[in-house]
């Protein structure tokens, strides 16, 4: 069940207020809507250890991603992301990766993006490790992936067949030094086939799980080393025939969080409000609990939706 809480604008660190032990802030499927200022706003009020984009900047546009790339700065925790099926729009029409494609690769890499590749990341009680899955994924698993989006892979990222994206995912999360976190722009297969659930397709009379099988099967085979949290988007919050979608989902002692609140941005008595989704882990390395929050450049934190606890 979701709480709301609403916070007064007088109370702009409100979710600071109370430190976890390791905080990550994921900003969902932008569809061009991100502010230069988020970033610092994000900073002053939450202070995540760890912030991650699932993707979906825009249609092919380099210059949002590059405008991320560069307010990330304000950030005093690490920054990864993970491009989506959006951001190779139209090479993704053609299997030709565009200039601006190009553009886009090479303004996050090699720091920023973090797909097929494991990066440690500090905690207070040691390291955690963050894996890339297939970035580019439109859904629907290893049998929707054409040969043109393959042959997109194959060149930005030296991964050309289903065999090989699988193996090079897997054994990054067999390497990892400490627990998981898994990026994805798609979240796995496995979780639900209603069109309500956290990777169910909505878009078709039948409902079904749109999610990608690769993944569920790379996550699966590591659940020896941990992989405490997978974060992902492309499925949006509000269904296309009404309702809201389920965001968090828990299996196997892995928590899956889709960010994808789209539009991210609203109107405001004050400017722009922006979403991000917050989750903070507990003692062992285990997530504790997830939350939608709006965030305003003046305000500060406006709006605060809990989304998923633990409960023991």
């Amino acid at each position: 069940m979701r709480t709301v809480i609403k916070m007064a604008a007088m109370l702009p660190s409100a979710v600071a207020m109370v430190r976890p032990n390791f905080r990550v802030a994921v900003m969902g499927d932008a569809h061009g809507d991100f502010l230069d200022g988020e970033c610092a706003v994000l900073e002053r009020v939450a202070k995540p250890d760890l912030f991650l984009v699932v993707g979906d900047f825009a249609n092919e546009d380099a210059a949002i991603i590059k405008r991320v790339a560069a307010a990330t700065k304000h950030l005093s925790g690490a920054a990864h992301l993970i491009l989506g099926n959006h951001d190779a729009w139209r090479s993704s029409r053609t299997g030709t990766v565009s200039e601006t494609l190009r553009d886009i690769r090479d303004a996050v890499s090699p720091d920023l993006d973090v797909a097929y590749r494991r990066v440690e990341v500090p905690s207070a009680t040691g390291v955690f490790s963050v894996v890339g899955a297939r970035p580019l994924s439109w859904g629907g698993g290893i049998k929707a992936t054409t040969k043109k989006s393959w042959a997109l892979l194959k060149e930005l990222y030296g991964v050309s067949t289903p065999e090989e994206s699988t193996g090079v995912i897997t054994d990054a999360l067999l390497g990892a030094i400490g627990p998981a976190i898994v990026v994805a722009h798609q979240g796995p297969a496995g979780l639900g086939e209603a069109a309500g659930d956290i990777c169910g397709r909505d878009w078709t009379p039948e409902s079904a799980d749109f999610g990608d099988n690769d993944l569920r099967d790379c996550i699966a085979s590591a659940r020896a080393v941990g992989v405490p949290l997978c974060c992902f988007g492309h499925m949006h919050a509000p269904l296309r025939h009404g309702g809201r979608r389920k965001m968090v989902s828990e299996s196997d002692g892995t928590v899956y969080v889709n960010a994808a609140e789209v539009p991210r941005h609203r109107t405001a008595v004050e400017g722009v409000d922006f979403h991000y989704t917050i989750v903070d882990f507990g003692p062992g390395d285990r997530v504790d609990r997830v939350a939608g929050v709006w965030l305003n450049e003046r305000a500060g934190l406006v709006d605060e939706e809990e989304l998923w606890k633990r409960v023991e």
